[in-house]
């Protein structure tokens, strides 16, 4: 009888011990703000109650034995010298805590481990500050049912910096998909590769998910791409983007991916900037005041004879005028457009004296004193943010042929011929000596040049589900020009599908008015969703400009 007790008794308390090897360290607090004071949450994944009679915690030098204590089947169980404290900052009145004092664990990296009564390890980690978890964050795990590695655990999101007796903000949940990395594979004069890693940090295979990139100058998806092979749980997959004619310069992307029932939105979204330099000659040095009115100041005007998006900020521009030393300034964050013209000016002293300009954008003042131009020979560079020459002028006194300098510029003849080439330079002809923002005097180049396009689309979202309510939008098109120009509108979707032709070859003169009833070329209405609006001219006279529309569902 006496035997069979102990097997009776040895029985009752194994599911105790077994359940005992199953609690997990959770959450550790090793860096926190004071007043909050280190802390350590313990989880039971398992399906019974747990005792942590006789338990100790311990780091790489001190064993503290806790007090009696049960952490309830998916329970948790706070470890800290002030509950207090903890129960205010995070008002977790009513939960579970061991009040004790904790070694004194290592902000850069230290040993945290579990052993039950009979001195048998529970659970141990051993962690360092690049792990995560530091300034006031706590360190989280992962997954319960995963070792205590650094791949297990990570820094809070928590809108608190932690998460006690709560469910971590970064677990793995059961649907999850995440961006990983963005980075540039190769790049073309026309094009910009990259790759994209997505990985699946849920438990449940992910059969569906769309990735679009952004720039950080449009609202629209630059590239989409949808998943087409099922992503297994902790698997990754790399894709290929292509971004055709993409903006050059230095540019923020951001690539956004999204899957059904996805839990976790915060890891869906990665930013990364992209340098992809001006190729030579993209930007010309169009235009020269070097020698201004007293009243005035000195300018360079660019212009951009390529067919794509210029990210002027953080180019640079280097001037030299003998015998002074050399001058670099750095451009503020601007977009270029393809023909398009920028001034850069010394300071503001520029609108008195073409006041035209006060109601046109394109002028960015340096807010210098000058730009170290002078009246005679000089040179300025136009430089990429990683140094690569895009245009340079040495510009000579002898230009202007023995003509007055003060006030005129210097004008470039044909933007596509030579910088260094002597006959493409000479003395403005306007009245106003010179022609910023506009077509140089001297300009002999047949291509016709950009005439400002602007487009307004009202209402834009709009719903055409036939209610009598904003059925339709209104596409207004604007041209400041007494000249008539042909036209065409046309609607593509995220992947460049066309699907609406809504104008072709529409003649207009000012202004043109188009209505547009949200249905696609076979009469159909289109779904929901974001769109392309592409204004092209018919007769080559202003650059393709390209507008985002929306097709929504009315709320009721």
């Amino acid at each position: 009888m006496r035997f069979i007790s102990k097997c009776l008794l040895v029985f009752l308390l194994l599911p105790t011990i077994g359940n005992a090897q199953s609690i997990v360290i959770n959450e550790i607090m090793y860096a926190p703000i004071s007043p909050e004071p280190e802390w350590i949450e313990l989880y039971n994944p398992s399906s019974i109650d747990v005792s942590t009679k006789g338990w100790t915690i311990s780091d790489a030098v001190k064993t503290v034995k806790l007090p009696e204590n049960t952490i309830k089947t998916k329970g948790y169980l706070i470890l800290t010298k002030d509950t207090a404290g903890l129960i205010q900052k995070y008002q977790l009145a009513g939960s579970t805590f061991i009040q004790v004092t904790l070694p004194t664990f290592n902000n850069d990296e230290d040993d945290c481990m579990l052993k039950d009564s009979n001195a048998k390890i529970i659970d141990s980690i051993h962690y360092t500050n690049k792990w995560g978890g530091a300034g006031g964050r706590s360190l989280e795990r992962i997954d319960f049912g995963y070792k205590s590695d650094s791949s297990n655990f990570g820094s809070s999101v928590a809108p608190l910096g932690a998460t006690p007796v709560s469910e971590n903000s970064i677990r793995r949940r059961e649907n999850d998909i995440a961006a990983l990395y963005l980075v540039r594979s190769s790049q073309s004069n026309e094009s910009l590769d990259l790759k994209a890693t997505i990985v699946n940090k849920g438990r449940q295979p992910i059969s569906a998910a769309s990735i679009n990139l952004f720039s950080s100058t449009s609202a629209l998806p630059i590239v989409h791409y949808d998943l087409t092979t099922t992503l297994q749980p902790k698997d990754s997959v790399v894709i290929d983007l292509k971004w055709e004619m993409a903006d050059y310069g230095s540019d923020s992307l951001i690539l956004i991916t999204t899957a059904p029932n996805d839990e976790f939105r915060m890891n869906d979204t990665q930013r990364v900037t992209i340098d992809f330099p001006a190729p030579a000659q993209a930007i010309v040095i169009n235009e020269i005041m070097n020698d201004p009115l007293s009243s005035s100041c000195e300018w360079i005007e660019l212009y951009n004879q390529s067919e794509h998006n210029i990210q002027l900020g953080g180019c640079l521009v280097k001037t030299f005028s003998p015998p002074s030393t050399i001058r670099g300034y750095t451009l503020p964050q601007y977009i270029l457009g393809p023909k398009q013209y920028v001034i850069i000016s010394a300071n503001e002293n520029i609108l008195p004296t073409y006041p035209e300009l006060r109601t046109i954008e394109g002028v960015l003042s340096l807010k210098k004193t000058d730009i170290n131009l002078n009246a005679n020979d000089g040179f300025i560079k136009l430089h990429n943010a990683d140094q690569s020459l895009i245009d340079s002028v040495y510009y000579k006194s002898t230009w202007r042929e023995n003509s007055s300098s003060i006030g005129v510029s210097l004008e470039r003849r044909v933007p596509a011929n030579s910088s260094t080439d002597d006959k493409n330079w000479g003395v403005c002809l306007a009245d106003k000596g010179a022609t910023p923002l506009a077509r140089n005097s001297l300009n002999t180049d047949s291509l016709k040049l950009t005439t400002a396009v602007h487009i307004d689309v009202k209402p834009n979202p709009f719903s055409p589900d036939g209610d009598g309510f904003d059925d339709e939008t209104n596409i207004e098109i604007a041209i400041p020009s007494e000249t008539e120009h042909r036209i065409s509108a046309k609607l593509y979707d995220l992947k460049s599908r066309l699907v609406a032709t809504i104008a072709s070859d529409k003649r207009m003169i000012g202004t043109a008015s188009i209505p547009f009833d949200g249905k696609d070329n076979d009469g159909r209405v289109l779904p929901m969703g974001l769109y392309t609006l592409i204004i092209s001219s018919d007769d080559n006279t202003f650059t393709t400009v390209r507008k985002g529309l929306v097709i929504a569902k009315r709320k009721q």
